[in-house]
């Protein structure tokens, strides 16, 4: 608001004072009513607005706006006073330190004050109105190279939130989590997790590559899906071995995607121990399987229907008293099979 003022204290300058100032005196002075009551108005504003960029956006194109209306009203189109307008829009949107470019104004305003002054125009009759033009110069550096600076401030803030709030989930995700580089697949990053399933800390994971991990059994399911993910972008494997520190190797459920972090392109390798729950699902079996034998050594015949008499499950015996098959059996009423 502050630097807004500047920007409208000078403009005024500039618009009553200019050369121009005979052409138009009351659209002069509307202009700058307007332009300064634009700014009390804009005090009793909530802050919040001025973070919107729908807001926001459009109140400096406006300002730009009135700024040019007024060195238009004031020095009847100069080129070589626009031609430094445009010049600091540019150094300002380009800069990415305010301290620099302020010097960099600054010396563009000295500058063009001592082309003004060897021209002759500042010693002039109007020679007040071209010495204006130095302290607009600078101004207007201060003015745009701060805009630029705060927007450049809250997109860091934003990027550092959202890199904070990637961290805390990367970090506490129940699943290992391995950061690989793009195309080589050496590893970036690990979470806490993965260093938890391998047994490796994240100094000693890091730089590895990815098939430094996987059994010998499965180095070549490994890299197919690996080239896979790298031609498609994306993929998922049910199960490979990965290799623990002692040597020890445990089955794993991998899911792989392309991801961008800033300029640069990783995949992220999401992992997860299924060792006990492939244990269990092949005791299941199993036992399953010893049941279904036990069924179908038992010489009577056994037949198993729901409560409407659908015929679910025979044995052997069934199947071998009425020359039958399971297929044909299965799903008819039994006093239909039978």
């Amino acid at each position: 608001m502050l630097l807004r003022w500047g920007a409208i204290i000078v403009t005024s300058y500039l618009i009553l004072l200019g050369r121009g100032k005979v052409a138009d005196p009351n659209l002069s002075h509307l202009l700058v009513l307007g332009y300064i009551l634009s700014n009390i108005v804009l005090i009793f504003l909530p802050i919040p607005w001025f973070s919107n960029p729908k807001f926001f956006y459009p109140l400096v194109i406006g300002d730009t706006g009135i700024i040019l209306l007024g060195m238009y009203l004031s020095e009847k189109m100069v080129t070589d006073f626009y031609l430094a307008f445009f010049l600091i829009i540019i150094f300002a949107s380009m800069s990415r330190n305010f301290k620099l470019l302020m010097f960099i104004g600054g010396s563009t305003a000295i500058l063009y004050g001592f082309l003004l002054y060897s021209w002759g125009l500042l010693i002039s009759r109007e020679g007040s109105s071209y010495a204006l033009r130095i302290p607009f110069i600078f101004i207007m550096t201060a003015f745009y190279g701060y805009l630029v600076k705060t927007l450049t401030k809250e997109k860091h803030q934003e990027l550092s939130i959202s890199e904070d709030k990637y961290r805390g989930l990367f970090e506490n995700a129940n699943e290992g989590i391995l950061i690989l580089k793009d195309p080589s697949l050496q590893i970036a990053d690990v979470n806490r997790e993965a260093e938890k399933a391998t047994h490796y800390n994240k100094d000693e994971l890091l730089g590895k590559e990815a098939s430094d991990l996987f059994s010998s059994e499965a180095i070549e399911k490994a890299k197919m899906y690996f080239n896979e993910v790298i031609e498609k972008g994306e993929g998922r494997i049910d199960t490979l071995s990965l290799r623990k520190k002692e040597g020890i190797f445990f089955e794993a459920d991998i899911s792989t995607k392309r991801i961008e972090l800033g300029e640069d392109s990783f995949f992220q390798m999401i992992f997860r121990d299924v060792t006990e729950k492939r244990r269990l699902e092949r005791k299941i079996i199993e036992s399953k399987r010893n049941l279904e034998a036990i069924f179908d050594g038992i010489g009577d015949q056994l037949s198993i229907q729901s409560p409407d008499l659908e015929v679910l499950r025979v044995n052997k015996s069934v199947i071998e008293r009425h020359s039958t098959t399971f297929k044909d059996l299965i799903g008819k009423k039994c006093y239909q099979a039978y």
